[in-house]
């Protein structure tokens, strides 16, 4: 384990100055002072060295340019790479044409075409225009840029930085904690926006827990917990008075780096949350991104397979070496890849529990195996650029969802269903804690959100009891268009859920309805109702009054769901040996009866077995035609039917696409108004 003073090491010194005779030819011309000294008016790349796969391994620029070029996993190994200078005229929008130097970069590429990166530094574009589309800016993104270093005697402002692989500065981490502080008060308003604090938190000093009463500054930790961590080993604590003897590594590592920072208290799940009280538990469960949203700083330990793996330049020392050259007076280096690059080799963003732990994070200090990264609200930097600006403002997209204020609530609604489909693609040990996963945000989808007013049931956000324009939807209707989600690659239902959640089914990433396409302004009639159906007592309950059971664990919320729409019984349903459409339906059209595939989650030949041969299709988004609106073709319709016995509430089967349907009325020669006017009004009771 790292102590302060081994972590404070100065950098290791630069190597002896390349003997200018050792560089090839085509190295040797390239003249560095020229290239600083650009015209002003020069935004455009500009190729100083083209360089292919028989280059001069004797040469130590070519090297260096090797190096960096072959460090992309997604392009090992580029027939052709070219060495470009970026001559930076704009940096976030900002013109900076009027200065009397403006910075100068290189970047290895993998092609000699025109990048977006150059569009972005000309005098008529900014950050938010640029398109990523390019192979050479992926390469960028995992090569890095190369960067002047130590150039005292010239007014580059954006240089690089020679890291230690043994240590890490610390008191530059607590300078970007302070600056953020200092500037930007957004991040401190997430803090405040909190509604919940952990109960329990590590005193790194005592090593022990201690009561939280909501007044302390902590960090929190965020980690892949690995498969051979289990319910047995998720405390070594058993009392508020006892002593932690030991703990996995990265554990360890996180209380070094919260001391070496100042801080005395952390917050990491594998201690702090008590499981000897069931209702305590659920608490902690759906309060965990108010944890993560209160922390001054959360440790992400992004390189790691496992709780045992530590945290590099901490326990462990940094495995890649950082690229550097000198050319006469001139020092180069690498920054090495971006977050976004480390991010995407890494288990960490594969895994469910850390989507929702990442997003709720104010700021975030990623380790990773070649450097450090600090990611706020407002900003971002890491270990290998000396100065305010950052290689994701250069090159990438933000890396994490970045959720503002929403602008209603409909807004918000949205945000939780993206959150829904981020958790559902990703991996976890026991699929029954999918819900778990992701509980937290489906309540405060928003950092900046100072009071959210969706609930949730088994995973479903519920929109707020109220209409927030009158020629919008109702929460009932909204929430029963929410219905219509589909899941891709379905594997298998999770029996411990209901049928009309998410949750209920396992495998594939969950895609929800667009409320974009099918919510349009003044087409609907809001005539669908929703209701739930208490479990003990078989009484009805309004989806405004969810949140009477916020205390209630899941087996103790209300499972059925009562929806009243218009809808078509269906004549028969009817099992297809066909792997693409497992599920067909028979519908009464004019004086024949038709059958059209369904879109369904039943693929097992068990879950076929109990489907019964009843059911019913829902229209969730018939518009009013009284106003003159058509209906949408395209939207989709709920299928439910009995499923192992018809005494038993209905399950959801899939979806079909109301054109599908239509498509029969052309086969019949029949108005497909005439078709639809024989719909009625049903209630079924969906399990």
């Amino acid at each position: 384990m790292a102590d302060a003073s081994h972590i404070t090491t100065p950098p290791q010194p630069y190597r002896k100055r390349e003997d200018p005779q050792a560089f090839c030819r085509k190295c040797a011309s390239l003249d560095l002072d020229g290239v600083f000294a650009l015209s002003q008016s020069d935004s455009t790349p500009v190729t100083v060295i083209k360089l292919d796969k028989g280059y001069e391994p004797s040469c130590p620029l070519c090297r260096f340019l090797g190096h960096i070029a072959h460090n992309s996993s997604r392009s090992p190994k580029p027939i052709l790479t070219f060495l470009k200078i970026y001559h930076l005229c704009t940096r976030c929008g900002v013109s900076l044409l009027d200065c009397l130097h403006p910075d100068v970069v290189f970047g290895v590429v993998g092609t000699d075409r025109e990048l977006p990166l150059a569009k972005v530094l000309n005098r008529y574009e900014n950050l938010e225009k640029r398109q990523l589309i390019s192979d050479s800016t992926c390469l960028l993104r995992d090569a890095g840029l190369i960067l002047p270093i130590d150039q005292d005697s010239t007014p580059v402002r954006l240089q690089g930085h020679q890291i230690d692989a043994n240590s890490i500065n610390f008191e530059a981490v607590s300078s970007w904690i302070a600056t953020c502080k200092r500037l930007h008060p957004q991040c401190s308003k997430a803090c405040a926006n909190a509604t919940a604090y952990p109960r329990w938190l590590f005193d790194c000093h005592d090593r022990r827990l201690v009561r939280n009463y909501g007044s302390v500054e902590y960090t929190a930790l965020s980690y892949v917990w690995g498969s051979g961590s289990t319910a047995s080993c998720l405390s070594g604590i058993h009392g508020t008075n006892d002593h932690l003897a030991s703990s996995p590594q990265v554990v360890e590592d996180a209380i070094s780096v919260t001391k070496a920072l100042n801080f005395r208290y952390l917050w990491v799940d594998r201690l702090c949350i008590r499981r000897n009280n069931k209702h305590e538990f659920h608490r902690d469960l759906k309060d965990m991104a108010s944890f993560y949203r209160a922390a001054q700083l959360t440790i992400i330990a992004l390189h790691g397979e496992s709780a045992d793996d530590g945290l590099p330049g901490v326990s462990t020392v940094r495995c890649e070496e950082q690229p550097r050259v000198e050319i006469g007076s001139c020092r180069l280096i690498s920054t090495m890849g971006t977050l976004e690059s480390a991010r995407y080799r890494s288990k960490y963003i594969t895994r469910a529990w850390t989507h929702q732990e990442e997003v709720s994070s104010r700021r975030r200090l990623y380790f990773t195996r070649q450097q450090l990264y600090f990611k706020c609200m407002t900003s971002s930097t890491c270990e290998t650029v000396a100065a305010h600006s950052t290689l994701e403002e250069l090159l990438v997209e933000p890396t994490v969802t970045s959720t503002g204020s929403p602008k209603h609530e409909l807004d918000e609604f949205d945000t939780a269903w993206e959150h829904i489909s981020q958790v559902s693609r990703r991996s976890l040990t026991y699929e029954s804690d999918r819900l778990n996963a992701v509980l937290g945000l489906l309540e405060e989808p928003s950092l900046l959100k100072e009071s959210s007013h969706l609930r949730q049931i088994y995973g479903m956000p519920i929109p707020p009891g109220r209409r927030w324009r009158d020629d919008m939807l109702s929460p009932d209707a909204l929430f029963a268009l929410s219905l219509l989600w589909t899941r891709r690659h379905t594997e298998s239902r999770q029996a411990c859920f209901p049928s009309w959640s998410w949750v209920g089914w396992s495998g594939g990433k969950v895609v929800p309805i667009s409320l974009g396409q099918h919510a349009a302004e003044g087409s609907w009639s809001n005539d669908v109702e929703v209701g739930l159906q208490a479990c003990d007592t078989g009484d009805a309950v309004n989806l405004k009054d969810v949140s009477s059971f916020t205390e209630a664990a899941v087996d103790e919320m209300p499972r059925v769901l009562r929806v009243r729409s218009r809808g078509c019984r269906l004549r028969n349903l009817v099992r297809n040996p066909s792997p693409t459409q497992r599920v067909r339906a028979n519908f009464v059209c004019g004086l024949t009866e038709r059958s059209v595939p369904i879109d369904t989650e039943l693929c097992s030949d068990t879950a076929l077995s109990r489907l019964e041969t009843c059911g019913t299709v829902l229209a969730l988004d018939f518009v009013d035609r009284s106003r003159g609106h058509d209906l949408d073709r395209s939207a989709p319709l709920l299928v439910v039917a009995a499923v192992n016995g018809t005494d038993r509430p209905f399950e959801r089967v899939g979806t079909i696409r109301l054109s599908v349907i239509l498509s029969l009325t052309y086969l019949e020669r029949l108005r497909p108004a005439d078709f639809l006017s024989k719909w009625e009004n049903v209630t079924v009771r969906i399990g």
